[in-house]
Protein backbone atom coordinates (compact mmCIF):
# COMPACT_ATOMS: atom_id res chain seq x y z
CA UNK A 1 0.00 0.00 0.00
CA UNK A 2 2.74 2.61 1.07
CA UNK A 3 4.58 2.07 -2.36
CA UNK A 4 1.16 3.17 -4.60
CA UNK A 5 1.37 6.12 -2.30
CA UNK A 6 2.87 9.08 -4.71
CA UNK A 7 3.28 12.45 -3.87
CA UNK A 8 1.05 13.89 -6.90
CA UNK A 9 -1.88 11.60 -5.68
CA UNK A 10 -2.02 12.48 -2.49
CA UNK A 11 -1.67 16.80 -3.23
CA UNK A 12 -4.27 16.08 -5.87
CA UNK A 13 -6.60 14.83 -2.99
CA UNK A 14 -5.30 17.54 -0.66
CA UNK A 15 -6.33 19.77 -2.94
CA UNK A 16 -9.99 18.46 -3.76
CA UNK A 17 -10.70 17.94 -0.13
CA UNK A 18 -9.84 21.70 0.59
CA UNK A 19 -12.28 22.52 -2.37
CA UNK A 20 -15.22 20.13 -1.26
CA UNK A 21 -14.83 21.42 2.69
CA UNK A 22 -14.83 25.01 1.16
CA UNK A 23 -17.12 24.48 -0.86
CA UNK A 24 -20.25 24.40 2.50
CA UNK A 25 -22.18 21.83 0.65
CA UNK A 26 -24.95 20.20 1.56
CA UNK A 27 -24.13 16.33 3.05
CA UNK A 28 -26.08 14.40 -0.36
CA UNK A 29 -24.18 17.15 -2.56
CA UNK A 30 -21.03 16.30 -0.77
CA UNK A 31 -21.53 12.75 -0.88
CA UNK A 32 -22.09 13.24 -4.83
CA UNK A 33 -19.25 15.44 -5.24
CA UNK A 34 -16.54 12.31 -3.41
CA UNK A 35 -18.71 10.08 -5.81
CA UNK A 36 -17.71 11.65 -9.25
CA UNK A 37 -14.09 12.56 -8.17
CA UNK A 38 -13.99 8.95 -7.39
CA UNK A 39 -15.25 7.67 -10.82
CA UNK A 40 -13.49 10.09 -12.40
CA UNK A 41 -10.00 9.49 -10.66
CA UNK A 42 -10.41 5.40 -10.99
CA UNK A 43 -11.78 5.11 -14.94
CA UNK A 44 -8.25 6.34 -16.02
CA UNK A 45 -7.14 3.20 -14.18
CA UNK A 46 -9.83 1.51 -14.57
CA UNK A 47 -10.58 2.32 -18.55
CA UNK A 48 -7.40 0.94 -19.65
CA UNK A 49 -7.35 -2.15 -17.75
CA UNK A 50 -10.65 -3.56 -18.85
CA UNK A 51 -9.71 -2.66 -22.57
CA UNK A 52 -6.67 -4.56 -22.59
CA UNK A 53 -8.03 -7.47 -20.83
CA UNK A 54 -10.68 -7.46 -23.74
CA UNK A 55 -8.83 -6.27 -26.42
CA UNK A 56 -5.51 -7.28 -26.02
CA UNK A 57 -3.93 -7.05 -29.52
CA UNK A 58 -5.63 -3.83 -30.03
CA UNK A 59 -3.91 -2.31 -27.03
CA UNK A 60 -0.57 -3.49 -26.83
CA UNK A 61 0.18 -0.96 -29.64
CA UNK A 62 -1.69 1.79 -28.04
CA UNK A 63 0.13 1.27 -24.15
CA UNK A 64 3.45 1.16 -25.62
CA UNK A 65 3.41 4.23 -27.84
CA UNK A 66 1.70 6.15 -24.39
CA UNK A 67 4.42 4.90 -22.50
CA UNK A 68 7.06 6.15 -24.71
CA UNK A 69 5.13 9.36 -24.74
CA UNK A 70 4.84 9.37 -20.93
CA UNK A 71 8.58 8.72 -20.27
CA UNK A 72 9.62 11.05 -22.95
CA UNK A 73 7.59 13.90 -21.27
CA UNK A 74 7.68 12.84 -17.55
CA UNK A 75 9.06 16.25 -16.28
CA UNK A 76 6.90 18.15 -18.06
CA UNK A 77 3.98 16.87 -17.29
CA UNK A 78 4.94 16.55 -13.63
CA UNK A 79 6.24 20.29 -13.13
CA UNK A 80 2.46 21.41 -14.92
CA UNK A 81 0.10 19.37 -12.43
CA UNK A 82 2.58 20.36 -9.32
CA UNK A 83 2.04 24.23 -10.67
CA UNK A 84 -1.47 24.01 -11.31
CA UNK A 85 -2.10 22.07 -8.12
CA UNK A 86 -0.11 24.56 -6.32
CA UNK A 87 -1.78 27.62 -7.74
CA UNK A 88 -5.28 26.07 -6.97
CA UNK A 89 -3.86 25.53 -3.40
CA UNK A 90 -2.96 29.00 -2.82
CA UNK A 91 -6.18 30.35 -4.30
CA UNK A 92 -7.94 28.34 -1.51
CA UNK A 93 -5.64 29.49 1.27
CA UNK A 94 -6.34 32.98 -0.24
CA UNK A 95 -9.83 32.76 -0.16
Amino acid sequence: MALNIRPKAVLLAAAAGLATSGARLKLSETFLLVLSYTAIATCTVVIPIVATTLFPQRMKPRLISTKGWLAAHSPVISATISILIGGFLIAVGLR
